[in-house]
């Protein structure tokens, strides 16, 4: 142990040098710097000004970082946070993984937060990944708070649906009111009877917030396993006003090609649960996969 008035209290310890250091956490390490903190089990500091209270937690450098995560890292930078299980911090400043968002990733950038488990924020500033899974690649003041949703950059975007990726460049008032979106619904009709797409397959809708408007323009496709195919596309708009959401004029619902004319979809407003909802159906005795992706333009009024 070389340095000044550092502590090294641990089982096995280990503190390279710099001053007021301390290795509480057995068999932890700091390798130098000033006012380190490794108390957990197998902690590791390399230097800076640092906290590592995780057991096997790693800060590789820079300043009041603090890693309380299990297996957690903080590569360097300022203020930085690694909470959670096997979260990993490379670097930037004022970065947060909470202790609910077990491997989770922030690369770097300013001020941004994953809570979500799994979930991912490239960089950027001021961006949030709430949601399981959720993606934020970039930019300023994005949120994804939906299950496996993305947000690729840009400015103020919001995806709050199941795997929805949303995209703005700003907005008029609060985040999420002037953006394009893209959804992928999905599911397995049997029979000849009308069978409901879902974001997950089984029951997330595509909600409609009251004060929102959407022009949607939504690709069907279906076949079964021995080949038989169709596609179709939907275009129209929805609106949401006062928790009333209802089709705005009439779909326009092209056949864009079809092995069996019985083959149809459809698309309505299905205001008990304010969402856009497409609908498929096969033929007598027939199984099919069907998948549609929804693109959206979608505007907001929150006085709505």
């Amino acid at each position: 142990m070389g340095g000044g008035n550092n502590t090294a209290s641990g089982l096995d310890a280990t503190i390279g040098g710099g001053v007021n250091n301390d290795a509480s956490g057995t068999c932890a390490t700091v390798g130098g710097g000033s006012g380190n903190t490794a108390s957990g089990l197998y902690a590791t500091i390399g230097g800076g000004g640092n906290t590592a209270s995780g057991d096997y937690a790693t800060v590789g450098g820079g300043y009041t970082n603090i890693v309380s995560g299990t297996y957690a890292t903080v590569g360097g930078g300022q203020s930085n946070r690694a909470n959670g299980d096997y979260a990993t911090v490379g670097g930037g400043y004022g970065n947060v993984i909470t202790s609910t968002a077990s491997y989770a990733t922030i690369g770097g950038g300013v001020n941004n937060r994953a809570s979500g488990p799994d979930a991912t924020v490239g960089g950027g500033s001021g961006n949030t990944a709430s949601g399981s899974y959720a993606t934020i690649g970039g930019g300023v003041s994005n949120t994804a708070s939906g299950s496996y949703a993305t947000v690729p950059g840009g400015y103020e975007a919001v995806a709050d649906h199941w795997g929805q990726m949303a995209y703005a460049g700003g907005r008029f008032a609060t985040n999420g009111d002037a953006q394009a979106s893209l959804y992928v619904m999905r599911r397995t009709s049997v029979g000849a009877g009308w069978t409901d797409l879902y974001l997950d397959g089984g029951s997330a809708r595509l909600i409609i917030a009251s004060g929102r408007t959407m022009s949607f323009d939504i690709l069907v496709v279906g076949c079964t396993i021995a080949g038989e195919s169709a596609g179709y596309r939907i275009e129209g708009v929805i609106e949401n006003v006062g928790g009333t959401t209802a089709l705005v004029g009439t779909p326009t619902v092209t056949t864009m090609g079809e092995d069996e004319g019985f083959w149809n979809v459809q698309v309505f407003a299905d205001d008990t649960n304010d969402a856009l909802q497409v609908r498929a159906r096969g033929g007598f005795g027939d199984t099919v996969r069907w998948v549609a992706t929804v693109r959206t333009a979608e505007v907001a009024w929150l006085a709505w």
